[in-house]
C-alpha cells in the first residue's frame, strides 16, 4: 500500500520514521530527526501544529493533508492519518500514525481543478447553451447560463424538471423534437426548432450533441450545445426574399426586352401599312397579326409565373 510509519515521542519531540515513511518524506535514515511538524513546508507548519492540538485536545484522529520538502527541495503532499497515546495521568505522551505520498492525486486534482475552471469561464461566458445529460436524458447534470438568456426560463427549473426543456418547443415543432431526441446517443443530433419564451416571443433553436464513451465504448453522458438562430434565420430570410425580387426584377427586364421587339414589328408594320395601298397591305398585316400572337404567348407566361 506505500505507506509509511511514524512515531512522535511527545516528551523527546524525536520522532521515528519506518523505513517506507523515509522513503515517502525524500529522506534518508538519520539519527534524530526533531520534531513532527520540522520536515512540513514552511506555509503548511502552523497549520499542522494546530491539528495536532486539536486531536489531542478532543481525543480524535488526526487527519490532514501537508506539503514537506525532500533533500532535493521538490515539494510534495503527504496524506497522514495519526492518533495520541496518553500516560496513567492522562496526558499525551506521543503520537504515532502513518503517511502515504498522495503528490500525483493532488497534482491530478488540481489539474482536473484548472480544466473545470477553464470550461466553466469558456461555458459561462458564450452566448451558446452548454448543457450536459445522462445517456437516458432522466437528468440534467449541467446547463449553462446562457440557457436563461436565451430560454428566459431558469436553470433550477430545469435541473428539478428535465421535460421543462421539451415544453418549452414550440407545439407544432414537438412532434419532431421528441423523435430526434432519441438519437442525442448516437451522433447524430443535429436539429433546429422553436421554442416559446413564458414572454410569448418565439425564437429559433440550432441544438447538436455529442455522446461521450467510456474506454469501453458505452455512452457514459450526452453533452451538447444550443445556439440562438433567430437573427441568422431572419436574415436567411431576408436574403431569399432578396433573391426573389432579384430573380422578379430580371424578369421583368427580360419581359420588357421582349415586348419591345414585338412592338417594334408592330409599329414599323403598322407605317408600312399606312404608307402602303390597299393591295400591299395583307403581308403587313399578317406580321402584326404573328406579332400579337407573340404578344399573347409572352403574357400568358407571365401569368404562369406569376
Amino acid at each position: 500500500s506505500h505507506t509509511g510509519v511514524w512515531e512522535w515521542n511527545l516528551r523527546t519531540n524525536d520522532v521515528y520514521w519506518s523505513e517506507e515513511a523515509l522513503g515517502i518524506i525524500g529522506r534518508t535514515p538519520e539519527p534524530r530527526i526533531e520534531g513532527f511538524t520540522s520536515l512540513l513546508h514552511p506555509d503548511d507548519r502552523e497549520r499542522a501544529r494546530s491539528a495536532v492540538d486539536r486531536a489531542m485536545r478532543s481525543r480524535s484522529d488526526l487527519r490532514d493533508e501537508f506539503r514537506i520538502a525532500d533533500a532535493d527541495g521538490r515539494v510534495r503532499w503527504m496524506s497522514t492519518v495519526g492518533m495520541a497515546q496518553y500516560d496513567a495521568d492522562d496526558r499525551p505522551v506521543r503520537m504515532v500514525g502513518t503517511v502515504q505520498d498522495v503528490t500525483a492525486r493532488r497534482e491530478a486534482a488540481e489539474a482536473l481543478r484548472v480544466s473545470e475552471e477553464r470550461f466553466r469561464e469558456m461555458a459561462e461566458t458564450i452566448d451558446e447553451v452548454v448543457w450536459m445529460i445522462d445517456p437516458d436524458r432522466s437528468r440534467v447534470l449541467y446547463v449553462s447560463p446562457a440557457y436563461e438568456r436565451v430560454w428566459g426560463r431558469s436553470r433550477a427549473d430545469l435541473y428539478a424538471d428535465p421535460s421543462d426543456w421539451r415544453k418549452a418547443v414550440h407545439p407544432e415543432d414537438r412532434a419532431a423534437f421528441a423523435e430526434a431526441r432519441e438519437h442525442q446517443g448516437d451522433g447524430t443530433y443535429d436539429e433546429q426548432f422553436r421554442i416559446v419564451r413564458p414572454d410569448g416571443e418565439v425564437r429559433w433553436i440550432h441544438d447538436r450533441s455529442y455522446p461521450v464513451r467510456d474506454a469501453d465504448g458505452n455512452v457514459i453522458r450526452v453533452v451538447g450545445v444550443a445556439e440562438d438562430v433567430t437573427r441568422q434565420r431572419a436574415l436567411e430570410a431576408q436574403f431569399r426574399q432578396a433573391q426573389k425580387m432579384e430573380a422578379i426584377g430580371r424578369l421583368a427586364g427580360g419581359v420588357a426586352h421582349d415586348f419591345n421587339n414585338i412592338l417594334t414589328v408592330i409599329q414599323g408594320h403598322l407605317a408600312l401599312v399606312r404608307a402602303a395601298g390597299p393591295e400591299n397591305r395583307a403581308e403587313s398585316l399578317e406580321q402584326i397579326a404573328q406579332a400579337a400572337e407573340r404578344a399573347a404567348g409572352l403574357t400568358r407566361q407571365l401569368l404562369a409565373f406569376s
